[in-house]
């Protein structure tokens, strides 16, 4: 069955997937893409998105960012005038690398019993993709979604992507929940603390100081 599947690849000059919603982004790659964009010239809005609050330090945590499309052009901000991404070979969030291949259920479970973080999730295949719509049919997107194997095949670079999006959204909450348990913070959902905003990379820095960007990526920017 495998073999009947033709492989995935994006269209050349296509660029739908990136003018029809805004990206999720983690921490880290908002550091990463802020020195892009200043180095390009070009500007780029990240809104927090998921937080968490720690009743120690009086903060609001974001562990995830969105990334907006251009509000005069309804495009994503690094989506060149011939539909290519111009950071391709710089640093792609990792969102756009796994496309269409996203988690499309994720649900964060904060235990204040167990002093722990995790979250669920369910994987999707998206049909807002051309491509999708037109290699495969439902049962074919099953196949994908759950055979493992099939989707490593074909499409190897977007199941690494996904791959890499799930584990570096769990390194921040094991990260978070080992700093739980030691006593350094307490964590709680956030019900609108009128407290300031510090991202998950940053705010986790701080504790340690030795953890850097690499930890949480597969991909290397060449910045």
């Amino acid at each position: 069955m495998a073999r009947e599947i033709p492989r995935f690849s994006c269209e050349p000059g296509c660029g739908y997937c990136c003018q029809v919603s805004p990206v999720t982004v983690f921490p880290h790659e908002v550091h990463i893409l802020n020195r892009v964009v200043e180095r390009l010239g070009i500007t780029a809005r990240f809104r927090p998105s998921y937080r968490i609050v720690d009743l120690v330090r009086r903060v609001k945590i974001v562990l995830t960012y969105i990334m907006d499309l251009n509000p005069a052009t309804g495009r994503c901000p690094f989506l060149g005038e011939d539909n290519l991404c111009i950071i391709h070979n710089r640093y792609k969030p990792v969102t756009c690398r796994a496309f269409p291949r996203v988690p499309r259920v994720i649900q964060y479970v904060i235990d204040r019993y167990n002093r722990r973080l995790y979250f669920t999730y369910e994987i999707g295949i998206s049909k807002i993709c051309p491509v999708v719509r037109k290699l495969y049919d439902d049962y074919t997107i099953r196949i994908l979604v759950e055979n493992p194997e099939v989707a490593k095949r074909v499409m190897p670079e977007e199941y690494r992507a996904c791959v890499e999006f799930l584990t570096s959204r769990a390194k921040y909450l094991e990260l978070l929940t080992v700093l739980w348990r030691e006593g350094q913070v307490e964590l709680t959902e956030d019900i609108g603390y009128p407290w300031p905003l510090v991202d998950a990379y940053s705010f986790i820095r701080q504790l340690y100081p030795e953890i850097t960007i690499w930890f949480f990526m597969d991909t290397q920017p060449r910045l």
